[in-house]
């Protein structure tokens, strides 16, 4: 059975990142998609352009978002099929949100020369995916950004792990409850504090430096300043 969308973008690209949890091929023996516990089948006749672009705009389409395999696959796929595809079929849903992820995970801007004119469509599916609750629009190419994180560091969250509705919302609330209720109490600010000792100790003993309570208060003082700094400068 040959493998298609994210499956056949790892085996074909050579990609070094984790394959599809359930990969999808297409077998003879099926006349429509059918989805077992480790795969995902589709019939032959299933529509599909039998390129990496192609695997790629199949797997938005069927398989939904996986960022790991789109970081990897878009640099080997290039700019110029995707400006091409994009001068074909401005307004696709699946090309629009590869044109929108090439510029958002790769930080280069995609001149294709188009004028978008289709309605706005979300990156992630907020019925399979936990999703921001304000989204970030994307003009150029008419996106809802709704993932939870930055091109640096997102997490997905499809919602068929979470037991119940409400149950991921309800131990989010938790956690932001703990998390109150410890900078209320001191805790956090004293396990934070206890932390950057600790560095400070460990850089001293690498430097083979002598250390007194008042030199490792300093330092740990100097090390949360930075630390604040860049993350004031990242937000």
């Amino acid at each position: 059975m040959p493998k298609v969308g994210y499956a056949s973008l790892v085996e074909t690209l050579r990609l070094r990142v984790s394959p599809p949890a359930r990969p999808a091929f297409v077998d003879t023996s099926v006349n429509r998609r059918v989805d077992t516990g480790d795969r995902i089948l589709f019939p032959t006749g299933v529509a599909l352009a039998d390129t990496p672009l192609g695997h790629l705009e199949f797997a938005l389409r069927h398989e939904g978002i996986d960022l790991a395999i789109i970081a990897g696959a878009l640099p080997a796929i290039g700019a110029a099929p995707l400006v091409e595809r994009l001068r074909q079929s401005p307004n696709g849903e699946y090309i629009r949100r590869a044109a929108f992820l090439w510029e958002w995970l790769g930080g280069a801007a995609l001149d294709a020369g188009v004028n978008v004119a289709g309605s706005y469509v979300d990156l992630f599916d907020a019925g399979e995916y936990v999703v921001a609750d304000h989204p970030l629009r994307a003009p150029t190419w008419r996106v809802s950004n709704n993932a939870l994180g930055t091109a640096f560091f997102c997490p997905t969250v499809r919602r068929s792990v979470c037991p119940a509705p409400g149950w991921l919302e309800s131990k989010m609330a938790r956690a932001g409850e703990l998390a109150d209720s410890s900078r209320q109490s001191g805790l956090y600010d004293r396990a934070i504090q206890y932390l950057y000792l600790s560095e400070t100790r460990s850089s001293f003993a690498i430097e083979l430096m002598a250390s007194t309570d008042s030199r490792n208060m300093e330092a740990a003082e100097l090390i949360h300043d930075r630390n604040l700094a860049n993350a004031q400068r990242a937000a």
